[in-house]
């Protein structure tokens, strides 16, 4: 007798079938990490921009920037007094990224 069984075949078929379906797995979990990481660093560029437009504007200016919309509409700005001589500044889009801003 030369040659694998019907049942050898089918093992072996069923191992290759287990690693296959197991690497699938982790290709797709690291397209979603990179699709995830490339999401949150745009999103820290663009915060970190705002902050920094928001940081040029005198500071009794930069409470017309509270409510306001940017990037299409995917982020947002709030901006609330934390004292006579102090706000806080959060950017949202994607996650939440805060800053104090002091009038001096």
């Amino acid at each position: 007798m030369n040659g694998f069984t019907i049942v050898e075949v089918l093992i072996a078929a069923l191992i290759m079938y287990l690693f296959a379906s197991s690497f699938t797995r982790i290709m797709d979990s690291s397209v979603n990490a990179v699709r995830t990481s490339k999401q949150l660093t745009r999103s820290v560029i663009i915060s970190r921009n705002v902050i920094e437009e928001m940081r040029s504007v005198p500071f009794s200016d930069i409470f017309v920037y509270n409510g306001k919309k940017f990037d299409a509409g995917k982020g947002s700005i709030r901006v609330r007094s934390s004292g006579n001589d102090m706000a806080t500044i959060t950017v949202m889009h994607g996650f939440e990224m805060n800053t104090i801003r002091s009038r001096y």
